[in-house]
């Protein structure tokens, strides 16, 4: 995080030297916290486009230790169906038409 707040403020004062808008603090102020992907509106309107990723990390690492708690419980076919289900999803999208 120290190499991440380091970036922005190196870009916000890059921006500033060349005369450019910095965006609004409702922008500004979650891409500093890393919950910019949250609003995926946000993501492009911020300092740095390319570290959205971060923000997803942190969920991650909030949910980890329980996700590996639950999974470390199931069966082996407990294990392969979550995964099923998991890789489901996109082909379903390319299965089933869209409504119109």
């Amino acid at each position: 995080f120290p190499v991440y707040a380091l970036g922005i403020v190196l870009a916000a004062l890059l921006r500033m030297t060349e005369d450019s808008k910095l965006p609004p603090w409702w922008i500004l102020g979650p891409q500093g916290v890393l919950v910019q992907a949250f609003l995926p509106w946000l993501t492009e309107r911020g300092l740095q486009v390319h570290c959205w990723f971060l923000s997803c990390m942190v969920l991650f690492w909030l949910l980890f230790p329980s996700l590996y708690r639950f999974i470390r419980t199931l069966s082996l076919s407990g294990v392969s169906l979550g995964l099923l289900l998991c890789c489901l999803p996109p082909w379903l999208l390319a299965i089933v038409p869209a409504a119109s």
